[in-house]
């Protein structure tokens, strides 16, 4: 028979815990004796099968959020497409073989230029003061200088996403890789700030093969956020080959729509996929926060402060613990953010008594 595990807390927790002086002596102390008992509940019950977005069909996705597919995204705004990016796609289209077209890599290429394409004319247009997604009234060869703190915002490849989903009357953990996300807070903050998430086909002529991924991790992050009770929890998502996109969309009452299937080859509609993700980057311009007073949220510069892989994973509710290894089975830790909230975490905890370490994941 093995021994009964120690129970230990994170400094953390109980500081929270006895940070104010309780009016309610009786009510406080209930309080605290049922979050350690659920503390207690999550970590000893055993953990829930895991699930990956890519296992899904687009009807059990939707059907976990309780997404109904009955509202059409529509889209407006044609912004013309300037010249330097047309420019540089046609060159990666006629040095790379036909074979290729059809692959991951191919789409990631194209995919990098729009994305910074629209970051760089965005950050032009804040600067010149012109109305979000209208074309350029100058060409300047160094931007005017901007008076307010720029947008910092981080466009990250193949970031974590996990959460705690119930699939088919089951608990599940349903965890997998979103191809690119924009965050508009640093993943090294506690608050979790993105209003875009993009999932790319794995091979040309296959968008909406991307769907099911792509609402698995619209409804992890769309819940989290408005969960974490934030005003703007709206969440895009695009679905793309490079060549066909989808636009999704997830309102702050957790109602889901879908564009119709854009081609960037068709007239037309290269210009209203520009637009749309221009007027996305703006939104999570305006939406990130400054050190300092902005006195003109639209007129900051937008700057990519990461590109690139992420420096952490993105967990949606799950916290645990971490002593020596030699230790493991031993402990039971009560501590960190309460159950269900989600938070991107940079790794690392704070350092614990006798050597236990917190740690998020």
């Amino acid at each position: 028979m093995s021994a009964p595990k120690r129970v230990v807390a994170d400094a953390k927790f109980l500081l929270k815990a006895f940070k104010e002086k309780p009016v309610d002596y009786k009510l406080a102390w209930e309080t605290l004796e049922a979050e350690v008992e659920e503390y207690l509940r999550l970590q000893t019950t055993k953990r829930a099968a895991t699930i990956a977005p890519s296992s899904l069909l687009l009807h059990e996705a939707m059907e976990i959020f309780g997404f109904k597919d009955r509202e059409e995204l529509i889209l407006t705004g044609e912004a013309p497409v300037p010249g330097y990016l047309l420019d540089a796609i046609t060159r990666i289209q006629n040095v790379t073989s036909q074979v290729s077209h059809y692959n991951e890599a191919y789409s990631r290429t194209i995919l990098d230029q729009i994305l910074v394409g629209c970051v760089y004319e965005e950050n032009m247009a804040s600067q010149r003061g012109d109305p979000a997604g209208d074309p350029p009234a100058t060409s300047h060869s160094h931007p005017p200088q901007s008076i307010e703190e720029p947008a910092q915002l981080e466009l990250l490849h193949e970031t974590p996403l996990t959460g705690k989903v119930v699939f088919k009357g089951e608990d599940r953990i349903l965890t997998g890789l979103a191809d690119y996300s924009l965050f508009y807070e640093s993943q090294e903050k506690e608050a979790f700030g993105t209003n875009l998430v993009i999932v790319e086909a794995k091979k040309t002529g296959f968008a909406d093969g991307a769907m099911p991924q792509l609402v698995s991790y619209l409804g992890l992050v769309s819940t989290a956020r408005r969960g974490q009770g934030k005003l703007n929890a709206v969440v895009y998502g695009i679905a793309s080959d490079g060549v066909v996109f989808r636009f999704c969309r997830v309102n702050n009452d957790g109602k889901f729509s879908r564009s119709a299937p854009l081609d960037w080859g068709m007239r037309g509609h290269k210009e209203r996929i520009f637009s749309t993700i221009r007027m996305i980057v703006r939104t999570a311009a305006l939406s990130s926060p400054s050190t300092t007073p902005i006195k003109d949220p639209a007129h900051r510069k937008v700057v990519l402060a990461a590109f690139g892989s992420p420096s952490a994973s993105v967990d949606f509710g799950m916290e645990l613990f971490e002593v020596g290894a030699d230790e493991e089975e031993e402990y039971v830790i009560i501590g960190g953010d309460k159950p269900g909230e989600g938070g991107a975490g940079d790794g690392d905890g704070g350092d614990g008594e006798e050597g236990c370490k917190g740690k998020r994941r």
